[in-house]
């Protein structure tokens, strides 16, 4: 018999009751002592720039190349080249589809011969293979997870101060990041004597990452003596190096030369890896293109270790995106277009230096009390100012100049009728409180630091 009921009492059925009892489960909260992360520093600064009403804001903290003006820039290689692209999806010579695991072979080829150099022999011996991955953050990521997985030493040496990302990528890859030391905050230079000693001292197939070029955050680059003195450690204490290769063409304005390093790794025939960034010298970062080498010392074994880097990949992205990949694989392969891309590239990296040169003689021509070299010595696209955390912290609140509280600026990032101004305003907090002073009465070619110790990460 059907249950009945009055207008006043209704009865729920057992059905409507456990859909009742549903409801009210599903409004607990699963995740109430999840903590809020705090914002990145980088992107949090560029969104309090993005609401600051002041007209003489200054970015000087995110990472990506600007113009004169101050404003993202698309490179006229790179848009000749989506054009172009469009035209062949009407047309159907290009499509959507899924790219082969471990994505396009002529990228990697084409970085190779980009890095490497045509002439490397280890490329037609088949001993430098490699797979496309999402730019340099997945890269990383993918060398880190292969080490994780095959090599024996989970110890990894990475420079003080390094890119932010690097120990979150190797720590979440189950390994354990060390400070090496590198930057001397006495001089604003290398520390090549704590540099050495830390490799030195480095056990037998300790993982050793180092930039390329255009070190991130300081602008600090050896010299090519230094690099080679940084090799012959590496080689004699079997250590295993990857290069993050994000700003090749940034320091010089040609990536033949920025290349020196990995170059100088292959002709001693060691073993590494190489994590290659697009984002900064195509100027497409939301592409998210890069790629992931390794060069070995036979082809049987850098097809295994390519083998291992497509199967890791597969459950982390899949197949990595193509539209980039295909912007920088047409310009690489194409003479025309690569004389296009390294003579545009080349602009942005003398206009790099022509802020650096005005950011120099302004501060030198106002406050001549203070030395103001490493701004010049330093190279790429960020230079280590010296401030301190107070003075940045300044800078930020009373002037609207938003950089980190490292004192790492993005030189591009200054346009040309800012300069005046920031330099008013590191005078102005540099003069504000002379003991406070970071840059004060520096002898750049003196002490090396040499008795600091490495700091754990």
């Amino acid at each position: 018999m059907a249950v009945t009921s009055s207008a006043a009492t209704p009865v729920l059925s057992k059905t409507e009751d456990n859909h009742g009892k549903a409801a009210q489960l599903s409004a607990t909260p699963m995740f109430n002592s999840v903590p809020v992360a705090p914002p990145n520093k980088i992107f949090h600064l560029a969104a309090q720039c993005k609401a600051d009403p002041n007209p003489d804001k200054l970015n000087l903290g995110v990472g990506a190349f600007r113009d004169d003006a101050g404003r993202p820039v698309v490179m006229t290689v790179v848009q000749e080249t989506e054009e172009e692209m469009a035209r062949d999806v009407a047309s159907g010579k290009l499509n959507h589809e899924y790219p082969p695991m471990g994505g396009s072979q002529g990228l990697v080829k084409a970085t190779v011969e980009l890095v490497l150099g045509k002439d490397n022999t280890q490329l037609g011996a088949n001993q430098v293979q490699g797979v496309q991955a999402l730019s340099g953050t997945g890269a990383l990521r993918l060398a880190a997870e292969f080490i994780k997985r095959f090599h024996p030493s989970q110890e990894v040496l990475v420079t003080s101060p390094t890119w932010a990302n690097h120990p979150a990528i190797f720590k979440q890859s189950g390994l354990n990041p060390t400070a090496m030391r590198y930057y001397n905050e006495s001089t604003l230079g290398l520390d090549i004597d704590g540099l050495l000693a830390d490799l030195r001292a480095a056990a037998p197939g300790t993982t050793v990452v180092l930039h390329a070029c255009a070190h991130n955050p300081t602008g600090v680059d050896p010299t090519e003596d230094q690099w080679r003195m940084i090799a012959q450690v590496c080689q004699e204490g079997k250590l295993l190096t990857i290069f993050d290769s994000a700003y090749l063409g940034f320091v010089s304005g040609e990536p033949d030369q920025d290349a020196f390093a990995m170059r100088l790794w292959a002709e001693l025939g060691l073993a590494f890896f190489i994590c290659v960034s697009y984002s900064k010298n195509f100027g497409i970062y939301s592409e998210r293109c890069g790629v992931t080498l390794y060069v070995g010392t036979t082809a049987a074994e850098a097809t295994a270790v390519n083998s291992q880097l497509k199967v890791i990949g597969r459950p982390i992205w899949s197949v990595p995106p193509m539209h980039g990949a295909t912007i920088v694989e047409r310009i690489l392969t194409d003479p025309d277009l690569n004389k296009k891309w390294r003579y545009e590239l080349k602009t942005q990296a003398q206009r790099i230096l022509r802020m650096r040169k005005k950011l120099h003689e302004g501060l030198v021509a106002n406050d001549p009390e203070h030395n103001w070299d490493h701004i010049i010595k330093q190279t790429g696209m960020f230079t280590y100012t010296g401030l301190s955390k107070e003075q940045c912290e300044e800078l930020v609140s009373s002037y609207s100049i938003y950089l980190l509280d490292t004192g790492r600026i993005n030189v591009s990032g200054i346009p040309v009728n800012g300069i005046d101004y920031l330099v008013s305003a590191i005078c102005a907090v540099v003069n504000q409180d002379a003991d406070a002073v970071s840059v004060s009465s520096l002898d750049l070619d003196g002490a090396n630091g040499e008795d600091a110790p490495a700091a754990k990460l």
